[in-house]
């Protein structure tokens, strides 16, 4: 998980370093380091956990916020840590809150990274109900979107309608 924030950090730093936004560059950076330092050595000396979902997995949850807030606390953009974590909290579960009065005003780095965390998290989301749904069903995601696929839940049904369009134009001739 350090990881996957360590990436996804790389592109708001590219953008800092682009538009020249130091204090948000410094903040990535810092950020990304410590994730990358922190996350190797878990990787390193840490067996991988089976695919039971844990206790500890939603902890990541929160863990994830906490480090997505920093780059916005760090940077001085946010002053207060609770705003900055609340920001990062609304996106990484993807409720859109905002203490932000003018969101414009903020450098672009900032502005991204607050848009990628909703889709990080939107992601995540997606991610959980789909292992979710094997946990309580018994099904994969592919096993359902087969299913679906067969029965045509959502398709649309082009020959009918347009079996119909023809019923209705040959009546009228």
């Amino acid at each position: 998980m350090l990881l996957v924030l360590a990436v996804s950090m790389l592109i708001p730093l590219l953008i800092a370093l682009y538009t020249r936004e130091n204090s948000s560059g410094k903040a990535f950076a810092t950020v990304l380091a410590g994730c990358l330092f922190v996350g190797l050595l878990i990787r390193q000396f840490c067996k991988p956990s089976q695919a039971k979902m844990k206790v500890r997995d939603g902890f990541s949850w929160l863990l994830c916020s906490v480090i997505g807030a920093l780059p916005f606390w760090l940077s001085g953009a946010i002053p207060s840590a609770a705003d900055a974590f609340f920001e990062s909290c609304s996106g990484f579960s993807t409720t859109g809150a905002s203490i932000l009065t003018d969101i414009e005003a903020m450098p672009r780095s900032l502005l991204f990274w607050r848009s990628f965390t909703h889709w990080l998290g939107g992601m995540g989301i997606v991610v959980f109900v789909m292992a979710l749904g094997k946990k309580i069903s018994g099904k994969s995601a592919r096993d359902r979107i087969l299913t679906d696929a067969r029965l045509g839940v959502g398709l649309p049904c082009i020959d009918t309608e347009l079996n119909s369009e023809r019923d209705t134009l040959l009546r009228r001739a």
